[in-house]
């Protein structure tokens, strides 16, 4: 039979050494980790970093092209609604997954596609709308870039003609039907 007291005594002697060479034994077995775990060092310098040249910068992204019929299959985005100015303005908002967005306002020059950190102008009369409630950008559309956005966890910022348009989430709460009791406490 299995008895406690028999492995307690077995860490006796352990426990008995000085702290300080338990202490550097510890310290040996971290430096060999770290020495095991890192890289090897490369036999010249000039294959351990890559030269970077005066005036290089990173790729441009290029604009969203519906040629590629990447940009079919937007559906309503439940959540998200469009301030311009910092006031919301009727909008509909359309998505194809966490990919791309598609906006059309009265209050925007034209509908909006963002998508890959840029914000692309969609003529009007490019845009199709089918019956299922999805829509589709049509592949002959030209798309003329506007800039790009930033993202957070819920907002979508942007700014088309000097005026500063944000897509924000709204609350949990909204999707709640009238008269359903809030989960959060009131203070």
């Amino acid at each position: 039979m299995f008895d406690p007291r028999s492995t307690r005594r077995a860490w006796e002697p352990v426990a008995k050494l000085p702290q300080t060479l338990m202490l550097a034994a510890g310290l040996g077995l971290l430096a060999f980790t770290v020495a095991w775990a890192a890289p090897p060092a490369a036999s010249n310098a000039a294959a351990a970093a890559p030269e970077a040249k005066p005036g290089a910068s990173c790729p441009v992204p290029e604009p969203p092209n519906a040629a590629d019929g990447s940009l079919r299959g937007f559906t309503r985005h439940p959540t998200l609604y469009l301030e311009v100015d910092g006031k919301e303005v009727p909008a509909e908002i359309y998505r194809i997954g966490s990919d791309a967005l598609l906006m059309i306002s009265p209050k925007l020059p034209t509908p909006l596609v963002l998508k890959g950190w840029i914000v692309a102008a969609v003529p009007p009369g490019k845009i199709d709308k089918r019956p299922d409630g999805s829509v589709d950008v049509r592949r002959d559309a030209e798309l003329k870039r506007l800039g790009s956005y930033s993202a957070t966890y819920d907002t979508v910022t942007f700014e088309v003609a000097g005026h500063r348009e944000v897509a924000r989430m709204r609350p949990l709460g909204f999707l709640r039907p009238d008269g359903a009791p809030s989960s959060q406490r009131r203070r």
